[in-house]
């Protein structure tokens, strides 16, 4: 029923209202253009705020996952680059190993060679102590993770454990420190692992037996049960024991006691091993270059088995280093996918379409001014009751 008042205008009213539902259209529409996102409140899209945020968060942990990633192929790299070094070296043993094991090279010679291969051994220790990524030992059987490099790749949606990539960097080289520090009682490992204290008794008999002296209780062989100075005037008596019996046996036990002394007072540092902790891979001890010497032609020649072995064990280092690059490099591009395509899938949820709201921009900018048209006609309505005053 329409009637005239002036105390209400249901017109003008209901165009104020449909005014202020067309302003907050408009504002949202202005929000959403300025921040580029369809959903800025939890008001927006309450299912879709959560399943984007989700997203968003597995997006951030995917491409934390791909530095972890290139952080352990760098960390990989090094030790392999560091290997290689060390096969270099190796190979340069054999050439000396291969010139040493020659008659035709006299004494002076085999000291030469065989000084070279001590600094050899030398520097193979360095790297395997000194060698590290951010402060971590690389081939320290103390470091800090253990066996392997654990490297987390995943994202929420999966458990720690499901998500983390194990390396192999199980292979450790052992080094005996020098003949001077060891007479200062230094602990070391030794090829079972275990801290032990490396006296210089202990030094003179890895001497005496790299010299090729017997070892027993007999006449003419060195004791090992003995200590202090009563094992050095025990080995000396194996060495003046010795057959001098013609001068090519004389010439042989002088040799001996060369060799005993040389190696003896050598301070260097020695390779002891290079092991694996692994069950069923080779162990390190066969590979020692410790007892190794090239002061003879036969020790020279007999140098080849550890060498060999030293070169196969670091090979087979390399080959565990390198299946873990691979597998790593294997895990960046399955994430570098997932993180893609996670991140359109947020994108598709949160982010504004541009297009939509510009016409919703041009929609509601137009429905302000009718609405504004529409509500000064309506309160104008009013005025036509002071017509029948007249």
């Amino acid at each position: 029923m329409g009637s005239f008042s002036i105390l209400n205008n249901p017109a003008a009213i209901n165009g104020q209202h449909q005014l202020n539902i067309n302003n907050v259209n408009l504002g949202r529409t202005l929000q959403r253009m300025a921040s580029g996102m369809r959903i800025n409140t939890g008001a927006d899209d309450a299912a879709g705020l959560q399943i984007a945020d989700s997203l968003r968060a597995n997006v951030y942990a995917l491409n934390q996952g791909i530095r972890n990633s290139n952080d352990g192929i760098s960390y990989l790299q090094i030790a392999d680059g560091a290997l290689a070094e060390i096969t270099n070296l190796l190979t340069r043993a054999v050439t000396l190993a291969s010139q040493a094991a020659t008659e035709t090279v006299d004494q002076l010679g085999r000291d030469a060679l065989n000084n070279e291969f001590q600094t050899i051994q030398q520097e193979i220790a360095r790297i395997a102590t000194d060698t590290n990524f951010n402060g971590s030992k690389i081939f320290d059987r103390g470091r800090e993770f253990g066996n392997y490099l654990d490297l987390f790749v995943g994202d929420l949606s999966v458990g720690s454990i499901d998500s983390t990539i194990e390396n192999s960097i199980n292979g450790y080289i052992s080094v005996k420190v020098g003949y001077i520090d060891v007479m200062r009682g230094i602990s070391v490992d030794d090829s079972g692992g275990s801290s032990v204290i490396v006296t210089e008794d202990a030094w003179k008999l890895i001497a005496a037996r790299a010299a090729g002296l017997p070892m027993g209780t007999g006449t003419g062989q060195v004791d090992e049960s003995l200590t202090g100075t009563d094992l050095e005037t025990n080995i000396r008596a194996a060495i003046a024991a010795l057959p001098k019996d013609t001068a090519e046996n004389t010439a042989k036990a002088n040799q001996i006691e060369h060799v005993y002394n040389t190696i003896s007072e050598d301070s260097r540092n020695k390779v002891q091993g290079f092991g694996f902790e692994d069950v069923g891979k080779p162990e390190g001890s066969q590979a020692s270059l410790s007892v190794v010497h090239l002061l003879t032609h036969t020790a020279a020649a007999a140098a080849f088995t550890n060498i060999k072995a030293s070169l196969n064990s670091i090979a087979t280092m390399r080959g565990d280093i390198g299946a873990g690059m691979n597998r790593l490099q294997a895990s960046i591009s399955v994430m570098q996918t997932q993180s893609r395509n996670t991140l359109a899938a947020e994108s598709a949820i949160r982010d504004a379409n541009m297009a939509e709201e510009i016409t919703n921009l041009t929609k509601f900018q137009i429905l302000a001014q009718t609405g504004i048209a529409a509500l000064s006609h309506a309160n104008t309505n009013s005025q036509i009751v002071l017509r029948l005053l007249q």
